[in-house]
């Protein structure tokens, strides 16, 4: 977990990918916890016991605020975890913070007047782009959840990416 929070520490402020992140002592509380309970019953563990992850912002999470990008006075901190985040963290998960998405998800690019632009970490001139679903989730749906989040995922990325010019670039 240090190698995460250290490394999140260092990239972040020059690619703004994660916009809230868990407080070190936390996080590394949660991280000696798992591995407690990993050396007691390491049956008991889920597939992804430990696994430092980040949600999206466009998600409830229970501690953090939900803003979807957006700035609005309507934005509160979260009492409760959305549905994927819930099993998630029952599959052994620790949030660790959320990342930055486009005002309301609405866009192909990583921009919002709330916390700015995400960068590229590759080339931080350029935009990385995003996505809606990612393995982990995929893990934790059933398998009937996870082909109809991924066919809806694949239609809406190839919608977006279809009439967009310079896509080489």
């Amino acid at each position: 977990m240090r190698a995460h929070l250290d490394r999140i520490a260092t990239i972040n402020p020059l690619i703004n990918a994660l916009v809230q992140v868990l407080p070190t002592e936390i996080a590394l509380e949660q991280a000696r916890a798992a591995d407690a309970v990993f050396r007691r019953n390491p049956a008991s563990c889920g597939k992804l016991h430990g696994v430092p992850v980040s949600i999206k912002d466009g998600r409830k999470v229970k501690g953090f605020t939900c803003s979807l990008g957006n700035r609005s006075p309507l934005n509160s901190v979260a009492t409760e975890d959305a549905t994927i985040v819930a099993r998630l963290r029952s599959a052994g998960a620790i949030v660790v913070g959320i990342s930055n998405i486009p005002d309301f998800s609405m866009s192909y690019d990583t921009d919002n007047l709330l916390y700015g632009r995400t960068n590229n970490p590759y080339d931080v001139r350029r935009s990385p782009g995003g996505s809606t679903l990612t393995l982990a989730q995929t893990e934790v749906f059933s398998e009937t959840e996870g082909k109809e989040q991924l066919i809806a995922l694949l239609t809406a990325t190839l919608m977006a990416v279809e009439g967009r010019e310079g896509i080489a670039d």
